[in-house]
């Protein structure tokens, strides 16, 4: 989540870490048990064009009922499937837009051509929830959710201290073994944020970092205060991960 922005003039990164950044709105329309998927299916169709093929993603459940007989030991197997929601990425897979009951959730992740960055997902964000609020009618958003991973790559030989690199650590007693993550949670008065950081098998010190900030909206937020409580999101997440590092972790990324 490191690079710059109009509104946070911190540090900027030749080489940010971040892979994949998600915003997720929550909304209410009162109609979710009923919810209509050949329109949300025909809304993807509109607004991510050109794209990949639209994906379907289900719950499969399967239940072992009495036979025709009644006899307990003859059982036949029932399967239902429930949709949970659709997805359609652009082409080239750079970005995902996902539709659910009363939910909007766009992803964008790093590719071989770009690194997934704020002020490419808001303009993005902006436009697919107008298109949505035209679509489906929504009476308000119920809540928000920004999200960052990053992948903090670290070439070190031998033991590592992560005190060097990171401001956040856990102590865990010798009698715990060795310990492969932790996770830290927090919750300030504008909002939630959590943050796991946690070993990854891409290579030998290779970090990662997940964070999420969330935000419950007031009554009858519409649009322009879910894109105000997104940039609000974005400047929680960028205080935390800003303190998360100390300067040699800061290094990493080149910084300008």
């Amino acid at each position: 989540m490191a690079e710059d922005t109009p509104e946070i003039q911190k540090r900027s990164y030749r080489n940010p870490p971040v892979v994949e950044i998600a915003a997720d709105f929550q909304m209410a329309t009162g109609n979710a048990d009923e919810w209509d998927w050949d329109a949300a299916s025909a809304f993807l169709e509109r607004v991510v064009n050109p794209g990949e093929p639209i994906e379907v993603l289900q719950a499969v459940q399967v239940r072992r009922q009495p036979g025709k007989s009644g006899k307990s030991k003859e059982r036949e197997l029932q399967l239902s499937e429930r949709t949970l929601r659709m997805r359609r990425y652009s082409k080239g897979k750079a970005n995902c837009l996902q539709v659910a009951p009363d939910r909007l959730i766009l992803n964008c992740v790093k590719t071989s051509e770009q690194i997934p960055k704020f002020t490419t997902l808001e303009p993005l964000v902006v436009q697919y929830l107008s298109d949505y609020t035209e679509a489906f009618r929504p009476r308000e958003v119920e809540s928000i959710s920004l999200n960052y991973i990053d992948d903090v790559k670290i070439t070190h030989e031998g033991p590592l201290d992560l005190a060097e690199y990171f401001n956040i650590n856990a102590t865990f007693p010798e009698a715990f073994g060795g310990v492969a993550g932790f996770s830290v949670g927090g919750k300030w008065v504008d909002g939630d944020v959590t943050i796991l950081l946690e070993f990854t098998d891409i290579e030998p010190y290779t970090f990662r970092l997940d964070w999420t900030a969330m935000m419950v909206m007031a009554k009858d937020s519409g649009q322009q205060a879910a894109t105000a409580g997104l940039q609000k999101c974005r400047r929680m997440l960028w205080d935390r991960f800003s303190a998360c590092f100390t300067e040699k972790g800061h290094g990493l990324f080149n910084p300008t």
